[in-house]
């Protein structure tokens, strides 16, 4: 079963960031804490870690994309 690993607010500021740099593929183990994207708000680029562990199977968002709080940026297969 995929779940959705979605945008979270780094701070309470911030309700959108654009990316910066992807640093997963499909098919990549993604581990906990691992930087998955970089960001850039209003204030600062900054790293986004990855909160969860799995296979990530499909990246919805790319370089330039405005994100918005709660979109999902890829679907993952949890792994023990």
């Amino acid at each position: 079963m995929l779940h959705k690993f979605t945008f979270r607010v780094p701070t309470e500021t911030v309700d959108e960031a654009t990316v910066i740099e992807v640093r997963v593929s499909p098919g990549e183990i993604v581990k906990m804490d691992q930087i998955v994207l970089v960001i850039e708000t209003a204030k600062a680029a900054m790293e986004l870690p990855s909160d969860v562990q799995g296979v990530v199977r499909e990246v919805l968002v790319k370089e330039g994309d405005l994100l918005k709080v709660g979109q999902a940026l890829f679907l993952y297969e949890p792994t023990n």
